[in-house]
């Protein structure tokens, strides 16, 4: 559920007055894993990428893990096989209240992101993990998780271009998040 950051690579190092004064984080943390005979399992290395999926070959992984403010739940759709993950979504339940008053008493469904070949909405998918339904099915067992532990309504950050598709799932949109009633 990890992904190197990639933050300060467009910092050019001349620019940086303190703290880490490295532009290439991801680099040099490869050959570090490299050199300790160990593989990357962070996201990006796991991407499907332009891979061929059949759903068939997919299952479910749900992780779950605390931090001092939230417990969080990092939903996956990846192959059976190679471990490659097609899809995922971070889902973030509070238990303190935060400071924006949009959230409050709100899960928070934090990205959502399917990987593969980009297809039109609409469009025909074969063996692509675009279209294959994977972000609702997430978005479903995200609501799921929230109602059982007793949240009634998420919240989702949107960009205009993905609006239409939460509000086809039921969310409105208030001022920053889009929300559900649960």
């Amino acid at each position: 559920y990890c992904r190197l950051t990639r933050v300060v690579r467009d910092i050019p190092s001349t620019e940086i007055v303190a703290g880490n004064k490295y532009t290439n984080f991801r680099q040099i943390a490869e050959r570090e894993i490299e050199k300790q005979g160990k593989t990357i399992q962070d996201i990006r290395n796991r991407e499907i990428r332009a891979e061929s999926v059949n759903e068939k070959d997919l299952e479910l992984e749900v992780i779950k893990y605390d931090t001092t403010v939230s417990e969080e739940y990092f939903l996956s759709f990846k192959t059976k096989k190679h471990d490659k993950i097609c899809s995922f979504l971070r889902l973030s339940l509070p238990t303190t209240d935060g400071y924006i008053d949009e959230l409050k008493e709100c899960s928070i469904i934090r990205e959502v992101h399917v990987y593969g070949t980009v297809v039109n909405l609409g469009k025909g998918s074969e063996g692509e993990a675009q279209h294959l339904g994977l972000g609702t099915k997430m978005i479903k067992i995200a609501e799921e998780i929230s109602k059982k532990n007793g949240f009634r309504q998420i919240a989702v950050i949107s960009a205009i271009g993905t609006r239409r598709y939460y509000e086809k799932r039921g969310y409105k949109n208030l001022s920053l998040y889009m929300t559900k009633k649960l």
